[in-house]
This record gives C-alpha cells, structure tokens and sequence, in this order.
C-alpha cells in the first residue's frame, strides 16, 4: 500500500526500502508486481503502471491505456496483460508501447492471472468468476468450477490444473482442455 516496496538480494533474510526507485509521486498503492515477456512490470490504484528499467536501476512510469485501478499483470513470450476494475483487461505485444483493450463479458474486478502450460489465459474476479481464453485474449469463457464467491488470486499447477485463492481459503480446479 502507499508506494511501500522493498527488495532483498539474500532470499529473504534482509530487506532494502526501495520507495526512492520507483516512479511513484502520488504514492499510490502498488497492487502487483510480475515479470512478464522478460520484463518486470508494476500495476497498482488509479492507471498506475511501471516498469523495471535495468540500466537505471529504477522503476518508469509507462503510458496506462485505463485510468482505474489494476490488479494483475501476466505475459508470456510476445505478450502482456495487465487487468483491473470493471473487468478491464489490455494486451500489448510490444513491450507495453501499445495497448489494446480486449472484451469479455462480466464487470466485476479482475485480481489475478496466470497462463497453463498449454498457454491458455485464466483470469479470476473478486465476484468469483474464472475466465479462460485459448486465443491469446481475443476472446474469454466464463466457465463453472469455483464455489468461492470471493476470490484473490490463482496460480497454475501442472496439467491444465489451477489453484484459486479467496476468503474460504484455497481451491483446485481443473481446467484440462477438452479432447480433440
């Protein structure tokens, strides 16, 4: 919250501030932090979003496409998403110069991301949705699976499998694609 971030270079046994290295005057609140297509970007409240700048050591502010808030980012190779309030969701294939936004049909906040092994998109809202797209975000299902209404987070396992994390605690789903 508030522009707080700090880093350790020993795993956790230390840590530095790391507030003076971040384009951040407004101190906004930072909401995630990943590494996407071999950069590492920053999301947070109000079109907050940054990105590692290595030579200088530095997070820089980068043109936001969306003045609400962002909760998630995720890439792969070639790609990243970033996605937020109001079930906002923007790809940009090039390094985050340009950004288009993409549609799905639900409004609720969008608050985590990862992509399967089979490289299939799975986004999670607070509402309790899972979407899923296999066309690199052109298009998103909504499909069943989590009893959780309220949910945080997801991470993906092994074999078309995920955990979703909410407040009634953490849940598999599985999410193998079907035979061809």
């Amino acid at each position: 919250a508030f522009n707080l971030i700090v880093k350790t270079d020993d795993g956790g046994k230390t840590w530095k501030p790391w507030m003076h290295r971040i384009d951040n005057v407004n101190g906004y609140s930072l909401h995630a932090i990943a590494e996407a297509d071999g950069d590492v970007y920053i999301v947070g409240e109000l079109g907050l979003l940054l990105r590692l700048d290595r030579t200088q050591g530095r997070f820089v502010t980068m043109d936001s496409p969306y003045a609400g808030s962002y909760f998630g980012v995720a890439g792969k190779p070639g790609t990243v998403f970033i996605f937020g309030l109001r079930g906002n969701v923007f790809r940009s294939r090039d390094k985050g110069k340009t950004w288009q936004a993409l549609k799905q049909e639900m409004e609720a906040a969008l608050v985590g991301g990862t992509f399967l092994d089979d490289g299939r998109l799975v986004l999670v809202s607070n509402a309790g949705h899972v979407l899923i797209s296999a066309d690199d975000g052109d298009s998103f299902t909504r499909i069943p699976g989590s009893t959780m209404k309220l949910l945080s987070g997801v991470a993906s396992l092994d074999d078309g499998a995920v955990v979703v994390v909410g407040t009634r605690g953490v849940q598999p789903l599985n999410l193998k694609a079907p035979a061809k």
